[in-house]
């Protein structure tokens, strides 16, 4: 509006005291088609019409930022639904009459419009913020037993191995060769993928655990050379799978 009525009366402007002219003007050089033209005009006209009874430059805000009391209602819902708060969370929570006449909506939101929402409600899709956790792994006795057994047998195995990162690792024996079969563990839980998420800007980093929920162990044997431990008819196979726990 403050651009078109500049370019309206400005002497030194082609289209000075031309009004479509110069609303075309206007809207050609914020790249939009010529129907922001009239559009603009009658922003205009409204604005002269009444001055005291118009909402320049609040087009861009939305029912949060009008509405502080709303905006807390929002954030309240938003922080009792828990750690994995989604974007489609508040669709619904806004999916209402009362919230309709409250947004100014007449339909429901889309989850894109939430996504924004979130962030002016100053949550970020982000990582879990961790704290420190404490396990046993700097204790005396495990530190001694790192250093004076378990390292020294490590690098007596690797001299006796093969590496196979070297050009030409299989045809080139160490001495006294050795086939080394490693005990390979993993385990899974049945959280360890929601590590993403809506985390508020406030959110405080707190003692986390390793695992989340119920986890499954798979434990095995394998080689470099060989692979996974198993018969020769492939029938049988070292693989276990468990559930860890204190029992």
């Amino acid at each position: 509006m403050r651009q078109f009525l500049w370019v309206y009366i400005d002497p030194m402007s082609q289209s000075d005291d031309k009004w479509i002219m110069s609303s075309m003007a206007v809207a050609k050089s914020l790249e939009n088609k010529p129907w922001h033209a009239r559009v603009i005009r009658g922003w205009v006209c409204a604005f002269i019409k009444d001055p005291d009874d118009h909402n320049y430059g609040t087009w861009n805000e939305t029912a949060l930022e009008k509405d502080k009391a709303f905006a807390q209602e929002v954030h309240m819902h938003l922080k009792s639904v828990g750690k994995y708060v989604q974007a489609m969370d508040l669709v619904e929570f806004l999916d209402t009459q009362e919230m309709w006449a409250k947004t100014g909506h007449e339909k429901r939101i889309d989850v894109t419009t939430a996504q924004r929402w979130m962030k002016k409600l100053d949550y970020w899709w982000t990582l879990d913020p961790k704290g420190q956790y404490v396990d046993g792994h700097e204790r005396g006795d495990i530190v001694a037993y790192r250093q004076h057994v378990f390292l020294p047998a490590w690098k007596w195995a690797q001299l006796r191995s093969r590496d196979l990162l070297q050009e030409n690792a299989m045809d080139q024996l160490p001495p006294e060769p050795q086939e080394h079969w490693y005990h390979d563990e993993s385990i899974f839980y049945a959280n360890d993928r929601c590590k993403l998420g809506w985390k508020h800007k406030d959110a405080m980093a707190v003692p986390y655990a390793k695992g989340e929920g119920a986890s499954q162990m798979v434990a095995d044997m394998v080689s470099t050379e060989f692979g996974w431990l198993c018969s020769l008819d492939g029938k049988e196979a070292a693989q276990i799978l468990f559930k860890g726990g204190k029992n």
